[in-house]
C-alpha cells in the first residue's frame, strides 16, 4: 500500500514539474512572439523586398521540422514544365530552385553559391546541403544556394537565362518580392500544438499572406476533420485556395539507380535508417509496401554522417543477418561518398525509397495550377 504510495507522489510530481515547465516556456513563447512580431514588421517595411523581372514563387510552412515541402517543390518544377510542354505553341518555361542550403557548409560562409548549372552539380552535399544536392540530382536545373535569397536570385540569372524560381523554405523570408506564396501544413498537425516556439513548434500562427494552401499528408486523417479545421481555424481564408494533397512511395531503388520490384523483397527483412524531421512518415510508408523491417535507426535532422555511422549501420544490419538497408534520398546523398572506403558494403544492399507528391483529386491538381498560371500570368 504505501508502495502504490509512492508510485502516486512520483507520479504528481513529475506531472508538476513538466507543467511547471511548460509554463516557463509559454512565458518565453510571449517575448519569442514579440521579437518575432518586431522582426516581420521591420523586415516588410525596411527589408530589401527586391523585385526581379522573373516570377518568384515560395513555398514554405509555419512550423519547424518536415511538410514535405522539398517533395512538392520537386512536384511544382516537373509539372510547370510538363504542363507548358504538354500543349501546342506554349512557351516551355525554365525554372531554378533557391534554397538556404541548410547545415550545408557554405551555409557557415554567408555567400550565394551555384549547386547547378542544370547540366553539371558543382559540389557535394556536404558542401551544399542534402536538400539542395537532391534536387540538383534528381531535376536537372539549376540550384542555387545562400543565406541571402535576392543574391542567389541574382547569381542565377546573372548566369542563366530563367523565367521564373523556386523559393525553398522562405515562407519567413523578406529578401525578395513574391508573385505566388504556397504554404504547406501537415494535415495531421497543422499548427502543431497551438504553441510556437519554444513551447511549440510553430514559427508563427499567421497564414494570410499565403496565395495557397495545401494541407500534406491529407490521406491520414478524416476528410470530416479536415473540413472543421478550415472551418473552425482558417475561416478568413478563401477555401477555393485551399487543397488536399498527399506523399506516395514510388518505389525502392537499388542504390537510387535500379528500381526493384517489391515482390522480390517480400520474403527478405531490412534495416531502415533516416535522418530526417518526418521519420514515422518514412516509416509507414516503408511498412505500407508489406517489407519485413526488423531494425530502425533513427538520426536527427539533417544528420551529419560520418564513415563511421555508415560502418556501424552495415555492422547491425550484418549482426541481424538482415538482406538489407533502406534508406530515403536525403540521407543517401549524404552517405553514399564514404562506400569507396568500407569493403563490407559489398555483401549487403542498399535500397532508396523515393516518394513523390499527389494532389488527393484532379479538381485540386487543375485547380492549383490554374491559380498558379493565373497569378503569375503564365500562358
Amino acid at each position: 500500500m504505501f508502495g502504490k504510495f509512492l508510485i502516486k507522489t512520483k507520479d504528481a510530481s513529475f506531472f508538476l514539474v513538466k507543467w511547471l515547465v511548460f509554463f516557463f516556456l509559454c512565458i518565453l513563447e510571449q517575448l519569442y512572439k514579440l521579437i518575432f512580431f518586431i522582426i516581420l514588421i521591420y523586415k516588410k517595411k525596411f527589408g530589401k523586398n527586391k523585385k526581379f523581372t522573373l516570377k518568384v514563387i515560395s513555398v514554405g510552412n509555419l512550423s519547424v521540422g518536415g511538410t514535405g515541402k522539398s517533395v512538392f517543390v520537386q512536384f511544382l518544377i516537373q509539372n510547370i514544365k510538363n504542363r507548358n510542354n504538354s500543349a501546342k505553341n506554349q512557351k516551355s518555361y525554365i525554372g531554378a530552385i533557391v534554397l538556404r542550403g541548410y547545415k550545408g557548409l557554405n551555409e557557415k560562409t554567408g555567400n550565394s553559391f551555384l549547386v547547378s548549372d542544370g547540366k553539371k552539380v558543382f559540389c557535394n552535399s556536404d558542401f551544399s546541403g542534402d536538400e539542395a544536392y537532391m534536387l540538383a540530382s534528381n531535376l536537372k536545373i539549376p540550384i542555387g544556394v545562400g543565406k541571402n535569397r535576392d543574391k542567389s536570385c541574382e547569381l542565377l540569372k546573372n548566369k542563366i537565362n530563367l523565367d521564373y524560381v523556386v523559393l525553398d523554405d522562405a515562407y519567413q523570408n523578406f529578401d525578395v518580392k513574391k508573385d505566388f506564396e504556397v504554404l504547406l501544413l501537415d494535415a495531421t498537425k497543422p499548427f502543431e500544438n497551438g504553441h510556437c516556439l519554444p513551447a511549440g513548434y510553430l514559427r508563427e500562427k499567421d497564414y494570410s499572406r499565403a496565395d495557397a494552401i495545401i494541407f500534406t499528408h491529407s490521406d491520414r486523417v478524416d476528410n470530416f476533420y479536415l473540413e472543421k479545421f478550415k472551418k473552425n481555424k482558417l475561416k478568413d481564408f478563401d477555401k477555393q485556395k485551399i487543397f488536399l494533397a498527399k506523399h506516395i512511395p514510388i518505389g525502392l531503388y537499388l542504390e537510387n539507380i535500379h528500381k526493384v520490384k517489391i515482390q522480390k523483397l517480400k520474403n527478405k527483412s531490412f534495416l531502415i535508417f533516416a535522418g530526417i524531421g518526418s521519420f514515422k512518415y518514412f516509416y509507414e510508408d516503408i511498412k505500407s509496401l508489406s517489407l519485413n523491417v526488423v531494425d530502425v535507426l533513427k538520426f536527427d535532422d539533417h544528420y551529419h554522417y560520418t564513415k563511421y555511422d555508415l560502418l556501424k549501420i552495415i555492422i547491425t544490419a550484418k549482426e541481424s543477418k538482415l538482406d538489407g538497408i533502406i534508406t530515403t534520398q536525403k540521407d543517401w546523398v549524404k552517405v553514399k561518398s564514404f562506400f569507396k572506403d568500407i569493403d563490407l558494403q559489398k555483401k549487403i544492399q542498399f535500397y532508396v525509397l523515393k516518394v513523390g507528391f499527389k494532389f488527393l483529386n484532379k479538381n485540386d491538381f487543375e485547380n492549383f495550377f490554374d491559380l498558379l498560371r493565373c497569378k503569375l500570368r503564365l500562358k
